[in-house]
Parts: C-alpha cells; structure tokens; sequence
C-alpha cells in the first residue's frame, strides 16, 4: 500500500459498491463502482512539483461519505476542485485526509504543517461522524491549534476532526528512535485502540514504560495503546521478544474487548511474551492471534509479592494471599481460552481456592485491588 504506483486499495459499502484507488506516479484515481462492476464515478488524485506522488494509503466508507488518507511528495495535492499546499522543506512527504460524500464530491481536504516528514496511515470514522487519523511524523507537525513535537526519530500521531474537518484534538507518542503504526479501532465510546511497533529502547505512555527485549533499532516489540475519547493516554500493552514482532490489525467489540493479529520471528532463540502468555514459535515467522479483556485499562502490577500462590503447581486447590491490601478485592480465575471460571469477593489476607472439578492445565488468576490489578498463572497437575 505504500507503493507509488498505488496498489489497488478497495473498501466495500453496505451496498455492495466498492471503492478502489489505482494509479500512476503522478495520478491517483478512486473508483466507486457497482455490485456487477459497473463505474458510477471516479475522482483523481493529482499533484504537482519536481516531486510528484499521491499516496493514498487507505480508505474508509460509511453512510456518511469516503474517507482517505496517505501522503504526498509534491508541492501541491488536488482531488477535484479541492487542493492543499505541501508544507514540508525540500517536497518531503506530506500526510493528507480527505471526505468525500458517496457521490464523489469533495467536501474536506486538510494536512499537517510539518517541519519534516509526515504520513498518514489509517483513518476510522465514530458513531457521531468525527475522523479520527493515525500516521506518523518526525521533528514536529501542527493541526490548527495543536502541535506535536516528535521524542525522537518518527513517532504516531493521531488527530481527532469533527464531521465538518475542525480539529478537536491531536496526540502523539513515541520513544527515541522509529515507531511506526498499523492500524487503528474505535469503540462505542469514542476510545481509539492503535497497534504499532517500537524500535526505541523503550516507549513510554499512560505512565507505563515498557524496554525493548530485542536488540532496539534493529528489532521492534509490539505495542498497543488506548486514549479516551477526550484524547487521554488511558492504557498499553506489548508485545515482547528477542526477534522481531510486528503489529498487523486490531478490532474492538461492543463489550470494549480488544483483538489483535500480528506476526512474530524467534530466530534469535527466546519466546515471545504476549501477557501472561508466552509463545514459542517455529523458528521463523509465526502468526499470534490475542484478545485482550475489557478491563486491560486498570493499572497493572506484576511485582511478585503483590500477589502469593501456593502450592504451585498444585492438584487444583491452593491457597493466594494478598499484599497491601486496602479493603474487599475481586478475585477471578480463567482458562486460558479466556472464560471466567471463578469471581468472587477476598475478604480476608488468606484465600484457598478450589478449580478441581476443571481439566487440568494452566489457568489465569486476577485480583483487582483499589486500583491495582495482579495477574499470575495457576498450574493444575
């Protein structure tokens, strides 16, 4: 999809039209055609300068119109009668987002004002019609009111427009060398879900930071972060292992459960740590598939002695005691599968638990206390 020839990109209406982008180094063409491939219109995508390249990147369409985003080399980028300036030095890549109505008429065509390169990579519309985009940006870009300073090399951006193309907010988040994003979901409540891969020695959002096990710079860990819909940082999780890991896609249900697919290679030996979930793969490339539960936004403590499990293994009865506790704790036990075996209210330090009318195997225990949640393995044998 990066390429300059614009590899087909097609999305589908609930009507059963599509739309495919296609095209030249210099001319972009979008495509809405019929279920029997009949061409109802098409708009091109042009732009100007000794460096020309429209880029669009991806596609997105609803009942309210059609949604592109991507980045542009030249000095000038026009859909129809719409037309924006590069503000890059030098021509460099400059992100654009467009809404279209189903028509083909343009209604909105914005950028960023950058010091440097910048791209757009995904963009997703709410349920109340505001465009929400995810790319990346080095040095610094402005949206409106807002700018964004990189913390290093490349980092995400994600801004936040009304229907109308009005700014409503615009984040960014990053480490000190490359971190590239993927893709991008939003739940019912306006909170966006990203999925991306950090080279950085480390990367640091919500107020947790997680290192890179891999050798930084040459491999990337998986990240996947949430905002609120106000734009606050509200949580992040990653994906860890010696290899390379690598974010593919990510979706969102209306119970505000996370899915994620991506890919990870254990030539250098090693597992991959997803959770409380270790993977070990085949000795290349392997896929993961993960669901993360609805509750992944408390703040997590895995420190040892927060939470105490004994015997371990054990023959499915076994006793937890609970560190620091202020008041009642929720206790929860899972398969790994991810079904809720077990919840019940500790009242009590000291608890024995009993999963022995399940088959043997490994199992999650959670505890929620205050706003602390711990989350160990239980090995029935």
């Amino acid at each position: 999809m990066n390429s300059n020839l614009n590899a087909s990109i097609i999305a589908i209406d609930d009507n059963l039209n599509s739309y495919s982008i296609s095209g030249t180094p210099t001319v972009a063409t979008l495509e809405k055609r019929s279920v029997s491939e009949s061409l109802i219109w098409f708009k091109t995508i042009t732009t100007t300068g000794p460096i020309s390249s429209p880029q669009v990147r991806y596609v997105f369409v609803n009942e309210t119109g059609v949604y592109l985003t991507g980045g542009f080399f030249g000095s000038s980028l026009t859909i129809g009668t719409s037309t924006i300036i590069n503000s890059t030095p030098a021509n460099s890549d400059d992100m654009f987002v467009a809404k279209l109505d189903t028509s083909g008429n343009v209604l909105w065509l914005k950028n960023g004002i950058n010091t440097s390169a910048d791209n757009g990579t995904v963009v997703q519309v709410d349920n109340n019609g505001n465009v929400y985009v995810l790319g990346e940006f080095s040095t610094g870009i402005i949206f409106d009111s807002f700018t964004l300073t990189s913390n290093g090399d490349y980092d995400l951006f994600l801004v936040k427009y009304n229907s109308s193309g009005q700014v409503i907010w615009a984040k960014n988040a990053g480490g000190i060398f490359n971190d590239w994003v993927v893709d991008l979901a939003i739940d019912a409540s306006g909170g966006t879900y990203v999925i991306g891969e950090f080279y950085s020695p480390s990367f640091t959002f919500a107020n947790t930071t997680y290192n890179n096990l891999g050798v930084w710079f040459s491999y990337a860990d998986v990240f996947v972060l949430k905002y609120d819909a106000q734009g606050n940082e509200a949580w992040i999780k990653n994906i860890e292992g010696l290899g390379n890991d690598n974010g593919n896609g990510i979706a969102v249900n209306s119970l505000g459960e996370v899915y994620v697919t991506g890919a990870i290679e254990d030539t250098l030996g090693g597992i991959t740590n997803l959770g409380n979930f270790q993977l070990v793969g085949s000795g290349l490339d392997d896929f993961f598939f993960a669901k993360l539960a609805s509750t992944v936004g408390l703040n997590e403590e895995y420190h040892s002695d927060q939470l105490i499990i004994y015997p371990n293994p054990n023959t499915g009865i076994f006793n937890i005691e609970i560190a620091d506790k202020d008041g009642n704790s929720l206790m929860e036990v899972y398969d790994v599968m991810g079904k809720k075996l077990v919840s019940s209210v500790v009242l009590t330090h000291k608890t024995e638990i009993d999963i022995s009318k399940n088959p043997k195997g490994i199992y999650l225990i959670k505890v929620v206390n205050g706003n602390t949640v711990v989350t160990k393995k239980i090995i029935y044998q």
